[in-house]
């Protein structure tokens, strides 16, 4: 099979880590999700307050904000578990891409890629490089998502300023637009190619695809 078809073999343990990651990941944004809404310690507070107030129980704001926080910080326990999940997924992933056949690398495949398109390569060959090197970029920022969370919970224990947790806690926060966007877009591209260009994506991830 060419190094440059969109459809290639999975095998069983390279279709059971992509849908584990994609379990991890949205797992992770539907915690982040809570928080800032359904789970919000400031939305919840005076909720809180006003429910206890009605059943007798005198409660000041600050009391109320102690509770909300608690129950944020009990989901907020599952993030960190799933955090903890997607660096272990991570891990097999590059240890998987050092121990697979030259050719079967994702880098050796983007280097076809940009070799096909330079030599006059058709539009397939542009999206082809396109895609490769968009998973590329993917994995760096899951990387770095993996590594500042990791900093983030353990790192004030292993003696991290402040203002070292505080910038990695920013770009953190931050980088959770590049997943929406990436995750929006793999799906788009996803059905765009099940409806045109290079139908079977999806049956091939759950199947295994064909052998070369």
């Amino acid at each position: 099979m060419s190094q440059l078809s969109f459809r290639s073999h999975h095998s069983a343990l390279a279709r059971l880590w992509h849908w584990a990651d994609l379990a991890v990941v949205t797992g992770l944004l539907i915690t982040v999700l809570l928080r800032r809404t359904v789970l919000s310690a400031r939305g919840n507070a005076t909720l809180i307050q006003s429910q206890l107030q009605d059943l007798g129980a005198n409660v000041n704001v600050d009391q109320s904000k102690k509770v909300a926080a608690l129950l944020r910080d009990n989901l907020w326990d599952w993030h960190v578990y799933l955090g903890i999940a997607l660096a272990v997924l991570l891990g097999l992933r590059i240890l998987a891409e050092l121990t697979s056949p030259a050719e079967e690398r994702l880098l050796a495949k983007l280097k076809a890629g940009v070799a096909a398109w330079r030599a006059g390569g058709d539009k397939e060959a542009k999206h082809f490089t396109v895609m490769k090197a968009s998973y590329i970029v993917f994995y760096a920022c899951l990387a770095f998502m993996a590594a500042s969370g990791l900093t983030l919970e353990y790192g004030e224990g292993l003696g991290a300023s402040e203002g070292l947790l505080d910038t990695v806690a920013e770009v953190h926060e931050t980088m959770l637009y590049f997943f929406l966007a990436f995750i929006t877009l793999h799906l788009i591209g996803v059905v765009r190619s099940e409806l045109t260009g290079a139908p079977g994506l999806v049956s091939d991830m759950v199947n295994g695809g064909p052998k070369s």
